[in-house]
């Protein structure tokens, strides 16, 4: 049995995590599969010192829309270096 999100092996024995949606995933790997699965909504802000949380200036839907933005370009990215050079020749 392989991680869904790693794609090694998940050993005997070994700290393994099975989701609600029933795939198995290392314990190292569970952060990537659930926001990259299950995209759950968040804020991204701070502590205090007090120990209240103060969220950044932008909306949580901005900050998806970055993620997504970044995403795409990664994946704009990774196409373009997959993709085979033509030669061009001059004669």
């Amino acid at each position: 049995m392989k991680c869904s999100v790693c794609g090694k092996v998940l050993f005997a024995g070994r700290a393994v995590i099975r989701c609600s949606c029933g795939v198995y995933v290392h314990s190292g790997c569970w952060d990537s599969h659930v926001v990259e699965a299950h995209q759950p909504s968040f804020v991204i802000g701070t502590i205090t010192l007090d120990g209240e949380f103060e969220p950044r200036k932008s909306e949580p839907a901005q900050v998806t829309e970055e993620i997504d933005a970044e995403k795409e370009e990664a994946d704009v990215e990774m196409e373009l270096e997959q993709s085979p050079q033509e030669e061009i020749t001059t004669e």
